[in-house]
This record gives C-alpha cells, structure tokens and sequence, in this order.
C-alpha cells in the first residue's frame, strides 16, 4: 500500500508533433481522471504519490499557448521535475508514467500499461477531438493545485468522454470505468456497491 508502480512507453509513439501536442492536452484536461483510475484497487492513493508523482495539469497549462506554437518535439513538453506525474526525460528512449499505485494484481497492471499506451496511441487514431480538448481548457480546466481533492473523486462525466477518446472498443472502457470506478470486491463485498454503480452511470 506504500509502493508505487511505473509504466515506461517507447517514445517511439510521440515522435508526430501533433500527436504529442494532443497527448499533452488530453493529458492536461483529463489528469484528474488518470490520478484516481491510478490508483489501482485501491480507493485512495499512496501517501507518496503527489511527492513522488506531482501532477503537471497547471504547468502544461500555463505553457499551453508554447505548446500549440511550438516547431519542433523539444519545444513542446516545458522544463518538468522528473518525479512528475508524467516525465519525459527518463534518458531511455521512453515516457514514464509514475502515477500508478503498487499492486500484486496482474489485471490492475494490465489495465495501467493498457491506459498509458492507448493515451498515445489514441491521437493517431484521430480518436480525439482537439477542438473539445480546447473548449475545456479555455471554458472549464480543474486541473489546479486547489482541486486536488477532485482527482480521487469519481468524476463521471469526465471519465466516461475520457474513455471513448482513448479507446476504440468496448471491452478496453469497460475495464477502464471499472477500475476507475473501483468497483472491485473486498471481503466479498463490493468496494462500492452495484446500486451505486448504477446510479451514477444513469447521471
């Protein structure tokens, strides 16, 4: 419950500029949804996570109108800490996500390195809407210091435009919502209970 895990993808997948221009805004959007889904089986994060995986939604944010000018791939990602969430300077030819809980389940670290690949995968695939990524990072951005409590709460609306940007099936989003959700069993008894699942997918 205090470990962490990592996924490292080839940085092979970004080297379009416009689709690490899209991961980056996807990324800066939607970082409340990676942080609680991150958290594996677990409700809550590790208590290290925003030491050793501090969120970048701000700082991508407020370097957003470099990114969209920007020429060339080392002009795009600003100067980030390499404890960030996401760090791209592993100095092995690969993008670190550094979110992940620990876990001793194989379905959690498939569903991990499933969401890191799929979220560059998925602008090549022209599975995501750049224009609404814009809307909401002028009209309604939530990743910021004082919402942080947001990232751990089930942010439905969000997770579920989230998953049909990423993936391109229906198997892939259901075990994403799942693990976001967290509707795993604990001592027989779901974490949180069908009845409420159900509710918050007729919201």
């Amino acid at each position: 419950h205090k470990a962490s895990s990592h996924v490292h993808v080839s940085d092979k997948l970004i080297e379009d500029l416009n689709t690490l221009k899209i991961f980056l805004k996807l990324y800066t959007v939607f970082e409340p949804v990676y942080f609680r889904f991150a958290c594996g089986e677990i409700m809550y994060p590790r208590k290290t996570m925003l030491k050793y995986a501090k969120p970048i939604g701000i700082h991508l944010y407020k370097n957003m109108e470099n990114i969209n000018k920007a020429e060339a791939l080392y002009l795009m990602v600003p100067p980030l800490d390499r404890r960030s969430s996401v760090n791209f300077d592993t100095g092995k030819e690969t993008l670190e996500f550094r979110i992940f809980n620990g876990t001793r389940f194989a379905t959690i670290h498939q569903n991990n390195i499933n969401l890191s690949v799929n979220s560059l995968l998925a602008p090549t695939k022209n599975l995501i809407d750049e224009e609404y990524l814009d809307y909401r990072l002028k009209n309604d951005f939530l990743s910021t210091p004082e919402n942080i409590p947001l990232y751990f709460e089930i942010l439905l609306k969000d997770s579920l435009i989230f998953s049909d940007f990423i993936f391109d099936n229906n198997l892939d989003k259901a075990y994403f919502l799942r693990q976001y959700i967290k509707t795993f069993k604990k001592d027989g008894k779901m974490i949180i209970p069908e009845e409420k699942v159900k509710m918050l997918m007729r919201k």
